[in-house]
């Protein structure tokens, strides 16, 4: 990877603009690929510039639920449907159609009930997201997705559920084509996934990560851990230089007067076996000083997982309060956690001036192969300076040579910093938000994108993909801060809630 060697954005440093610039290769022995020019039209304003931002939607709800770009620079969104119809791209059904029915009449005791046509997508579009490429799906109520992610050579994993009575979650990879499944498992109450460097997945399946051969799925290993209480795993990722997978949760214990909320992370080699932990605090220790105990509020929990592309492992956590032990040595909650991880950060606590609880993120970024925390930062949400608001950090990727880039979703008061949309007066400053930060966890741009939810990132190059959801706004919201579209591939929203993929690239 090249290093450039001056400033290229005014006053931002040249290191931040690398932003994993340069050539990657497509897989062992490929040559690289040069990254594609970005178009000269990009949204101006800030580092990060808006390539396109387009809705994805049909008359029913729709999501995006996971984005990742190709060696080759193509843009890859992940999602679920119930009719989204995209003329003149080239189609392709994974097994068979299934049919497109009605919706049974609305159940009051059914929360968020799917209609039953709902099923997965992958569209494919150009590295600026302007014209799209492919779109292969699941028949109608077939599956849905959870999770995309891709091999070293590009090869596309899916993990999600399949149909009513047809046997729950799955994990399966494509065809090289594209057009078919290599192979598909069942994988009762999986949640979340990696593909290490040669081809085997780890996968988070109820409170256990388990190894997948690369060639048909066989499962090669399980390993398990310890918690406090009812053990409620978050998420989990891999690094593919070191091998290590990495789980975030936390445990639940009842202690008679209000449920106790401890995290832990820990990261396992490619045997299975544990080679470090975090937190998991034992809750009887959680009382005042003058009582022997570490005077922790447990009010934390683990989220999310992602990883550098140079191997380091992000978790990301929430905490209802400020007095949480994340501020604490992860292996000793009775001591402070080095002065050094929040050094000079965005902001180096959870924030001040709660009223009652709210939830505030913390992100920490770990050497894989030691389990050391190196850098993170907590991110609020602020009505005013002095009382902070929720704000949901829900993925991340980057390099911790040039920056992370953060998407969740924020209540009102979003920290603002070269936003892509000006806050507009008398509108809700929120919604899901995309921030860069360099190497050092220090803000260079944020905004939100009104009317959205934003749950994935992924970047390559010099180019950045986030993906979610968008719906009208309702009322003077609707008119004085209308839904954000750019050169997109849907000129209008479909209905119901639609979904969201927004493609920026980093100006040099």
């Amino acid at each position: 990877m090249t290093m450039p060697t001056r400033s290229i954005h005014a006053g931002v440093p040249a290191l931040l603009l690398l932003a994993l610039a340069g050539a990657t290769r497509g897989g062992a022995g490929e040559a690289p690929v040069a990254e594609p020019p970005p178009p000269a039209d990009a949204m101006p304003g800030g580092p990060l510039r808006p390539l396109c931002i387009t809705s994805l939607g049909s008359a029913g709800d729709d999501e995006v639920v996971a984005v990742a770009i190709a060696p080759d620079y193509s843009v890859l969104a992940a999602g679920n449907t119930i009719d989204l119809a995209l003329p003149g791209v080239p189609e392709i059904i994974l097994g068979p159609p299934g049919t497109l029915v009605a919706a049974p009449p609305p159940n009051p005791k059914l929360k968020d009930q799917p209609h039953p046509s709902t099923h997965g997508f992958v569209l494919r579009t150009s590295s600026d997201g302007r014209k799209a490429l492919s779109y292969v799906h699941f028949g109608y109520g077939q599956a849905t997705i959870q999770h995309l992610r891709l091999g070293e050579n590009g090869s596309i994993y899916l993990s999600g559920t399949r149909g009513a009575g047809q046997g729950g979650a799955y994990l399966a990879k494509l065809a090289a084509d594209g057009r078919s499944l290599a192979w598909m498992v069942g994988c009762d109450r999986l949640q979340d996934f990696a593909v290490d460097r040669d081809g085997e997945v780890v996968a988070l399946v109820g409170t256990a990560l388990v190894r997948y051969a690369a060639g048909d799925g066989k499962e090669l290993w399980t390993a398990t851990w310890s918690c406090h209480g009812d053990n409620r795993p978050g998420a989990m990722t891999l690094s593919v230089q070191t091998g290590i997978a990495a789980v975030v949760g936390y445990g639940m214990t009842k202690t008679g007067h209000e449920p106790y909320k401890d995290p832990y992370g820990y990261g396992f080699d490619r045997q299975g076996k544990l080679v470090w932990s975090a937190w998991n605090p034992d809750p009887t220790h959680e009382c005042d000083a003058k009582y022997g105990g570490n005077g922790l509020m447990a009010d934390t929990t683990g989220h999310a997982a992602g990883v550098t592309a140079d191997g380091k492992i992000m978790l990301m956590l929430y905490a209802d309060g400020g007095n949480t032990v994340c501020g604490r040595d992860p292996a000793d909650p009775f001591k402070p956690l080095p002065p050094e991880v929040f050094a000079g950060v965005h902001q180096g606590g959870p924030g001040f001036g709660f009223h009652g609880a709210s939830k505030t993120s913390v992100i920490l970024r770990f050497d894989a192969a030691s389990g050391k925390i190196e850098k993170g930062t907590w991110m609020s949400a602020w009505l005013t300076p002095q009382h902070a608001n929720g704000l949901s950090i829900d993925a991340a990727c980057g390099d911790t040579k040039s920056g992370i880039l953060v998407v969740g979703n924020s209540a009102s008061g979003c920290p603002l910093k070269e936003p892509w949309f000006p806050f507009v007066e008398g509108t809700y400053k929120g919604g899901g938000f995309l921030a860069l930060f360099d190497a050092d966890f220090k803000l260079h741009q944020c905004g939100y994108f009104a009317h959205s939810r934003m749950t994935c990132v992924a970047a390559r190059g010099g180019y950045v993909v986030v993906g979610g959801s968008i719906q009208e706004g309702e009322g003077d919201d609707a008119v004085k801060d209308p839904v954000k579209l750019f050169h997109p591939l849907q000129v209008k929203l479909g209905g119901g809630r639609d979904g969201y993929l927004a493609v920026f690239h980093l100006q040099q």
